[in-house]
């Protein structure tokens, strides 16, 4: 047995501090205000809107992630990453071999 509680208390207690953003605005006035207060994992664009998944590094709050991207950026969606069970598992896993 590696893990023993509620699924959600699981779940959350192995998030990374990863958010996707879905904005419209340039890329590079983004990453530039992001600067190394975070983490930029995955970017993509499309004619309607930008797909952004950031990390957070240096105990940020998601007010200040999104107060950093909203001066330079339209926000359409943001949303929090919480990793899958299997992701738990494997990160546990992971954890538990180290020992």
């Amino acid at each position: 047995k590696i893990e023993d509680g509620p699924t959600d208390q699981i779940r959350e207690r192995y998030k990374s501090n990863i958010y996707e953003i879905k904005y419209r605005g340039v890329f590079d006035k983004v990453n530039r205000t992001l600067g190394s207060d975070y983490n930029v994992i995955e970017h993509s664009e499309t004619e309607k809107a930008n797909h952004l998944k950031v990390q957070y590094l240096n105990a940020n709050t998601n007010n200040e992630l999104l107060k950093t991207i909203i001066p330079v950026s339209e926000i359409i969606s943001f949303e929090e990453i919480i990793p899958s069970m299997n992701d738990v598992f494997i990160k546990a896993v992971e954890e538990s071999n180290k020992k």
